[in-house]
């Protein structure tokens, strides 16, 4: 949800916002640890209701859990760039990403949504644990893929931003 939260910062600053966002697992709702999706997929998903509350309570501290720059479930989301969400079918912040995704769709934004099939969360992180010649899923591997194309998409000129960037950290 970070992401998300500096966008909705940037758009209360009436600054220049991303051309996009890609998020992956994003935790955009700080006071769920109870919906559905912590029930059912709590025994494959490997992030535990107890941890999150703790790590929720640290994050907040003295501010409110449904503050939108922690929760930005709770934000006002029309006029936020595109955004591509990768989630996990077996992940607990399902139910919520799903909350988030149709909240974004009905302020007005373009979401690409993609809920993985038996992946838990931040499932693209695992590509170090995936062999593509072994490996029935490789649903990481096509995570990438997609967020490639996304950001090929909605900012084109990326990767040469990025090549001009590597060439002026080699020239100091």
């Amino acid at each position: 949800g970070l992401a998300v939260a500096v966008l909705l910062a940037a758009k209360a600053a009436r600054l220049p916002l991303a051309a996009g966002a890609i998020l992956l697992s994003p935790w955009v709702d700080l006071t769920d640890t109870t919906s559905e999706s912590w029930t059912t997929n709590l025994p494959f998903d490997y992030l535990n209701p107890d941890i999150a509350q703790y790590f929720a309570e640290v994050v907040a501290g003295s501010r409110q859990m449904n503050d939108p720059l922690l929760s930005p479930l709770y934000g006002d989301l029309e006029g936020l760039p595109p955004l591509h969400i990768e989630v996990g079918e077996c992940e607990v912040l399902l139910d919520q990403v799903q909350n988030f995704a149709a909240a974004a769709r009905a302020a007005g934004v373009v979401v690409e949504e993609v809920v993985a099939q038996d992946m838990v969360h931040v499932f693209p992180l695992f590509t170090f644990a995936v062999n593509r010649r072994e490996s029935p899923n490789i649903e990481p591997l096509l995570a990438f893929e997609r967020i490639g194309r996304f950001a090929q998409r909605t900012a084109p000129g990326w990767p040469m931003m990025v090549q001009r960037c590597r060439s002026a950290a080699t020239l100091s």
